[in-house]
């Protein structure tokens, strides 16, 4: 009630993705998403910013070694959205290689494997230099709303 009202009462939404307004989860429920769908009666203007980021910073200097390091990204209230308890389990199932999620000190230590790294939120240099230092980047979110992650 308070989200549609607030909407209702905005005077123009700013998404940074149409798929933020309406779309469906066809990979995962098959379910309908976005604001339009929980607010079918919504009259409210828009305008689709998308979000950027810095490619120049992004772009990695260091020359890449292959190792078998897997890093993902999420933040605390988005773990299961994000796919963290299967990159717990692939750490599980694979003791040889090295895992790292960063963005969330939610996570039970007691649940980690010694094969996995958490990091809390991490300023942005740091997180270049975690990315790279891993091989390979994992993304296994049931959704993706602001898709930035996949570029950086």
């Amino acid at each position: 009630w308070f989200l549609n009202a607030s909407f209702r009462g905005a005077t123009r939404l700013l998404p940074v993705s149409r798929t933020l307004l309406t779309f469906t989860n066809r990979y995962y429920d098959q379910s309908e998403q976005g604001v339009l769908h929980h607010c079918p009666r919504l009259s409210t203007p828009y305008t689709v910013i998308p979000n950027t980021f810095d490619v120049d910073f992004w772009k990695s200097e260091k020359q890449r070694v292959l190792n078998t390091t897997f890093i993902t990204v999420c933040t605390s209230s988005n773990l299961a959205l994000k796919g963290v308890d299967l990159m717990i389990d692939c750490a599980r199932w694979f003791p040889e290689f090295k895992f790292i999620v960063v963005g969330t000190s939610s996570i039970d230590k007691s649940a980690v494997p010694a094969n996995m790294e958490v990091y809390p939120y991490v300023k942005r240099e740091e997180l270049k230099a975690l990315y790279e230092s891993a091989a390979f980047y994992v993304q296994f979110s049931i959704s993706e709303g602001f898709t930035c992650a996949l570029g950086e």
